[in-house]
């Protein structure tokens, strides 16, 4: 389940991750699915996860006020595999005895694939389109600060005996109010998971007010497990503070 091994400038890893940007930005750069966010010109800060520091540009979200720091984990290698090393060290030392990883895409699509390949933990990905292969599909529409437009998300019922007797982990790149892990979980009840069968939320960043649980429906919160955090910022702040921040 687990293998704990370095990385190197030539490790197999640093090529699959780019090989993933070139497939991600070929296949999607230009599709109507994705916002792109407005970056803030001369405005950068340094973000940190782990033992990895990186400067990196703020953008503009579409419905939320104030400034976000708004990036694509798969165009960063190095928080990629950073991210997936302490990602594998958690589910390694939280005892669980055999985690399954939902994730969708595309900002994990990198991080999905590290984890898998390096650190042999396995895992799901769910799309915002129904696939060739799915079979009676089920879906949940849901909205986020990144976008104006609602997404809706697809899981076919013949994926679901992947999730059978596995301990369930959704992970993300960045938790802010917490809608994209709701609408997994939502998907996943719908589709007929039981809703004891899902672990714990793992989220490389958390912006804004710290989460250490969310509300996934009426009933029940889910232990939210983050590594680093990220500020947010008024457009005032975004435009006149320093570009570069000693801490997050």
């Amino acid at each position: 389940m687990y293998n704990q091994r370095g990385f190197s400038a030539n490790h197999p890893t640093t090529a699959a991750v780019t090989s993933l940007h070139s497939i991600r930005n070929n296949s999607f750069g230009n599709s109507n699915h994705f916002f792109a966010p407005k970056k803030i010109p001369h405005a950068e800060k340094i973000i940190s996860l782990g033992n990895v520091r990186e400067l990196i540009p703020l953008t503009k979200m579409p419905k939320e006020p104030g400034y976000f720091l708004y990036f694509k984990l798969n165009d960063h290698p190095q928080l990629v595999k950073e991210g997936a090393r302490l990602v594998a060290e958690y589910i390694h030392q939280s005892g669980l005895k055999n985690p399954y990883f939902v994730t969708i895409e595309a900002s994990t699509l990198a991080l999905a694939h590290v984890l898998r390949d390096t650190y042999q933990i396995e895992g799901m990905t769910i799309y915002k389109n129904t696939q060739l292969n799915d079979v009676d599909p089920v879906s949940i529409e849901y909205g986020t600060v990144t976008s104006k437009d609602k997404k809706t998300l697809y899981l076919g019922r013949n994926r679901l005996h992947e999730l059978q007797n596995r301990e369930i982990i959704l992970l993300d790149s960045i938790v802010t109010k917490g809608s994209t892990l709701k609408a997994v979980y939502e998907l996943l009840i719908k589709a007929g998971v039981r809703a004891e069968n899902i672990a714990e939320a793992i989220v490389l960043f958390n912006e804004g007010a710290p989460k250490s649980m969310i509300e996934v429906d009426q009933n029940t919160r889910l232990k939210v497990h983050t590594f680093s955090s990220l500020p947010l910022f008024q457009e005032e702040e975004a435009l006149t503070a320093p570009p570069l921040l000693k801490k997050c």
